[in-house]
This record gives structure tokens, C-alpha cells and sequence, in this order.
């Protein structure tokens, strides 16, 4: 069970950073502390 909820919180993670950055890590609209 907890390696199933690490996996879940992993996949998680990865779903922010996609949605928050783009290909060259650089913060997207989505980030509210850009000012953009």
C-alpha cells in the first residue's frame, strides 16, 4: 500500500511540474508567482 501511494504522489508531482513548466523549465501562466 505505500509503495502504491508513493507512486501515485510521484505521478502527482510530475503532473504540477508539467502544468507549472515548460520544456526549458521555465514557469508557465500557471505559476501565480511569475506576475505574468
Amino acid at each position: 500500500l505505500k509503495k502504491r501511494c508513493e507512486a501515485k504522489l510521484k505521478e502527482a508531482e510530475e503532473k504540477v511540474a508539467a502544468i507549472t513548466l515548460d520544456a526549458t523549465g521555465t514557469p508557465t501562466g500557471t505559476a501565480p508567482l511569475d506576475g505574468a
